[in-house]
Order: C-alpha cells, then sequence, then structure tokens
C-alpha cells in the first residue's frame, strides 16, 4: 500500500511542479515587472517635484534680485531728489543775499544841491526860458546850497522823518503801487518807522504824496494814538504807536 501511495503521488509532484512553473513563476515576472513599473514611475515623480523645486527656487531668486534692484532704483531716485532740493535751496538762498544786498545799497532818492549864490536870492545859474521861478525861502529857513539842498518835488520833512513820493520803478522795487517812502527816520525813529518803509495808510486815509504825509502826521498832537500801515522788507503790517513831541501845529 505504501508502494502504492509513492506510485501515485510521484505524477501529482510532477503536475504541481509543471503547476508552478506555469502559473506561479509567470505571477511573480509579472510581480516584479510591476514592482519595476511603479519604482520607476516613483523616480520619475521624484524628478518632476525636484525639477518644480529648482524652477520655484530659480524664480524665488529672479524675484529677490529685481526687488533689490527696485530698492536700489528707489534709493537711486531720492538721493536725486534731496540733492535737487538742496541745490534749489541754495539758489534760493543765494538770491535771496543777493536781493538783500541790492536792498542795502539800493540809492534812496535824496534832494538834489542847487547851487546858489551866498545872499541865497538868485541861483548863479539863470533861470532856463519856461521854467518855474525860484520859490521864496520861508522865514528863518537855511537858504540852500551844495550842504543844505533844495527838497526835490514831492519831497517833505516832518521834523527828523524825511518822506519822498514813490516812482514805478521803486512801487516795482517794494512790490507796491501807491505810498509814501520813509527815507530817513532821524533820531528816535518817530512813529516806529524804519528808513525804506513805505507808509500806505494812516489811520485809514491813503497819502496821495509825501506832503499830503506830512499833513496828515502834522494833524496829530503829542502822545495821541496813530494807527499806520506799511510795507516792510515787501510785507504789510500795521503799526500802533504815538504821535512824537513837536508833531502838532
Amino acid at each position: 500500500m505504501n508502494r502504492n501511495h509513492q506510485t501515485i503521488g510521484a505524477p501529482w509532484y510532477a503536475l504541481l511542479a509543471m503547476l508552478f512553473l506555469a502559473v506561479v513563476l509567470p505571477g511573480m515576472a509579472v510581480a516584479a515587472e510591476g514592482s519595476s513599473e511603479a519604482a520607476a514611475e516613483q523616480i520619475a515623480r521624484d524628478a518632476r517635484r525636484a525639477q518644480e523645486e529648482a524652477r520655484r527656487q530659480m524664480a524665488e531668486s529672479e524675484r529677490t534680485q529685481r526687488e533689490a534692484l527696485r530698492s536700489q532704483e528707489v534709493s537711486i531716485r531720492r538721493m536725486e531728489e534731496s540733492r535737487q532740493r538742496m541745490e534749489d535751496s541754495s539758489r534760493e538762498m543765494t538770491r535771496q543775499s543777493e536781493e538783500m544786498a541790492r536792498s542795502n545799497s539800493y540809492p534812496y532818492p535824496m534832494p538834489y544841491p542847487v547851487p546858489y549864490s551866498p545872499a541865497g536870492a538868485q541861483p548863479l545859474a539863470p533861470v532856463p526860458p519856461g521854467a518855474p521861478p525860484p520859490q521864496p525861502m520861508m522865514p528863518g529857513a537855511p537858504s540852500p546850497g551844495p550842504f543844505n539842498p533844495a527838497p526835490l518835488p514831492g519831497y517833505s520833512s516832518l521834523g527828523g522823518l524825511e518822506l519822498a513820493p514813490v516812482s514805478d520803478r521803486l512801487g516795482d522795487y517794494f512790490g507796491v503801487t501807491a505810498g509814501v517812502l520813509v527815507v530817513r527816520t532821524g533820531p528816535g525813529s518817530p512813529y516806529t518807522l524804519q528808513d525804506g518803509d513805505i507808509i500806505l495808510s494812516i489811520d485809514g486815509r491813503a497819502p496821495a504824496d509825501a506832503q499830503h504825509a506830512a499833513r496828515i502826521l502834522r494833524s496829530y498832537q503829542p502822545g495821541e494814538r496813530v494807527k499806520l500801515r506799511v510795507q516792510r522788507d515787501r510785507r504789510a503790517i500795521d503799526l500802533d504807536t504815538t504821535a512824537p513831541s513837536g508833531s502838532g501845529n
């Protein structure tokens, strides 16, 4: 019986071996082939991810470089704007300095000398035809001469205060269209005026000329309140002051 079992079992073993060779080995080969394809796909996916990461890093590097260039351009532009502002400020300071120098050296209108004889009665030079005759001197007034010149037309003085009309050229220079120029204030600076001021109004009254301004100022009694509007340093200001002693009639 044992012999029969061995005889019957041998073909089964052979059959099983054939099945193994025919089915199992091909399946294992297919499985191995599938594993190789999966590994290849994984390798391809890893390669693609590496390429994408490299491209991302390159794009990030380019963006950083662009931002650095943009920041550098902004810094250069700001430096240029600052330099331009400094140059403009320097030019403006130079212009103001030149204007101040011209203002300080500007010749105010002064009375011109007229040569008179020692007696002061008649001028040494003959009066041209058609010219007005010399005005008679006021009693007690000093005779005009080289050191005591006759006043210009429209020129007036009030104590130590000397006034003159404002010509068109002077008006353009001082930035006014009307007014009376304070040539010299004299001692004590009456009415708190300064040399070079332009009197625009006296208590709201606009003087027509220097004589008119002197008449208005003479109408105030010493210590009486006087409101003046003047142009000083190309700017209109108000002076609330009092008439000095000796300013009345």
